[in-house]
């Protein structure tokens, strides 16, 4: 089995658990999913941020013209990465109002000192969630 397909299987198995744990409360099923997306966009948010991209297209032996047309497609992957984000901290605002906006909160904050768009992504929705 390749490392990709263990980690899948481990999802499976991940979420087969979660739906024995909260079978008959499809609410907190969907809150836990909720923060498990809120937490790996922010990963995949990291992964793209434009400092470590130009960081390793810069390292790369490309053209000119290519490096800035790679450089502006990931930049616009970050940018829609933040966008979903964004978009899932709504949600969970909107589900469970400022106590679950606080869970949510501090489960980002490990990743808080990697990302510096958080207050940008807050405001832009009119929420601090």
């Amino acid at each position: 089995m390749t490392e990709v397909g263990s980690v899948y299987d481990e999802f499976v198995r991940e979420l087969e658990g979660w739906e024995r744990r909260y079978a008959g409360r499809p609410r907190e099923l969907l809150v836990r999913l909720f923060l498990l997306a809120l937490e790996r966009e922010e990963i995949v948010s990291i992964a793209y941020r434009e400092s470590l991209m130009s960081a390793r297209l810069a390292a790369m032996p490309l053209p000119p013209e290519a490096r800035e047309l790679i450089g502006h497609a990931l930049l616009w992957a970050w940018k829609d990465e933040e966008m979903h984000a964004l978009y899932i901290r709504g949600a969970i605002l909107k589900l469970g109002g400022r106590v679950l906006c606080l869970r949510a909160r501090l489960k980002q904050a490990p990743l808080a000192h990697k990302v510096s768009v958080f207050p940008w992504s807050s405001a832009a929705s009119g929420e601090f969630c």
